[in-house]
C-alpha cells in the first residue's frame, strides 16, 4: 500500500508541475535598440530667441519568432510602465542596423532557419528620460494563451548622417 502512495504523490507533483508551468511563447530573441537624433533645422520662439533642439529617442524592438506560428502583441513595457502606441511589422531576415554606437562596430540581426523577424517601433516620446538599461516587456497572445517576453539590455545605435 505505500508503494501506490508513493507513486500516486509522485504523479501529482508532476502534474502539478506541468499544468504550472509557462506557457508557449512564440518569441525566441528579442533585440532592443535606440537612436537620439537632433532636429536640423533651429527653432525661434515668437520674439525670434532660438530654442535649443532637444534629442529625440526613437526605440525599437525586434522580436525573432518561429515561422506559421500566429500571434499577437497585446502591449509593451519599458520599467513596467506601459507603451501608449507602438506598431508592429513584419521585418527581413537580415536587418543592417547601423553602428553600435561608441565601438563603431556594424549591427547586423539575422533571423535563423525557420524564423521570422517582426520589428516593434515605439513612438517617442516628448520627455523621454527612461535609461538604456532598462527592463523590457511585451506581452503576446498566441493560441488563447498569454506569455511574457523580457528583454533586459537596450543598445543605443547610430546610424551614417543623412542629407
Amino acid at each position: 500500500m505505500k508503494k501506490y502512495a508513493i507513486g500516486f504523490t509522485f504523479f501529482c507533483s508532476l502534474l502539478s508541475v506541468k499544468s504550472n508551468g509557462q506557457t508557449f511563447c512564440p518569441v525566441k530573441n528579442g533585440y532592443a535598440f535606440y537612436t537620439l537624433t537632433i532636429p536640423g533645422m533651429q527653432r525661434v520662439d515668437e520674439n525670434g530667441n532660438r530654442i535649443n533642439p532637444k534629442a529625440v529617442k526613437q526605440r525599437f524592438i525586434y522580436l525573432e519568432s518561429q515561422s506559421g506560428v500566429m500571434f499577437s502583441i497585446e502591449d509593451v513595457y519599458y520599467n513596467n510602465i506601459p507603451v501608449k502606441k507602438f506598431t508592429v511589422v513584419a521585418a527581413e531576415n537580415v536587418v543592417n542596423l547601423g553602428f553600435a554606437d561608441g565601438t563603431g562596430n556594424p549591427l547586423k540581426i539575422k533571423a535563423g532557419k525557420k524564423f521570422n523577424l517582426w520589428k516593434i517601433t515605439i513612438e517617442p516620446k516628448e520627455n523621454d528620460k527612461e535609461k538604456e538599461n532598462t527592463t523590457i516587456s511585451v506581452k503576446i497572445k498566441s493560441a488563447k494563451k498569454v506569455s511574457i517576453f523580457i528583454i533586459k539590455k537596450e543598445i543605443q545605435i547610430s546610424t551614417p548622417d543623412s542629407y
